[in-house]
């Protein structure tokens, strides 16, 4: 479970680092492009998962979870509160959400490609 939690914020404020939309946030990726990635094929590695990770929440409309945890991420940043210690419930009520929703939104991808 805390993989899936750390995976989320990673996701939330990785930056694309190469390409034509270079230091975008990945979540803010047009979906033009990530459908392009889908068709040629992603990279390798972590950026690769992100990207498909990426793909997939933009495809069942659930971009504005990933924003959540950015921002929430963001203001425990701000206020010097390291993420992993912090005793916010409000995120980790919002990561234990997000995580039920994944598992959800797994079950949607799998029911929209036999459409």
């Amino acid at each position: 479970m805390l993989q899936d939690k750390q995976f989320l914020i990673d996701l939330s404020k990785m930056k694309m680092p190469f390409g034509k939309y270079k230091g975008r946030y990945l979540i803010d990726l047009p979906e033009h492009y990530l459908i392009w990635y889908k068709n040629k094929g992603f990279p390798k590695g972590k950026i690769g998962k992100q990207l498909e990770s990426v793909y997939e929440i933009q495809l069942n409309g659930l971009e504005d979870i990933i924003r959540e945890v950015r921002k929430r991420f963001y203001f425990l940043l701000k206020n010097k509160i390291h993420y992993k210690f912090a005793t916010v419930a409000s995120l980790s009520y919002l990561l234990k959400s997000i995580a039920s929703s994944m598992s959800f939104f797994f079950g949607i991808r799998h029911i929209r490609a036999a459409m």
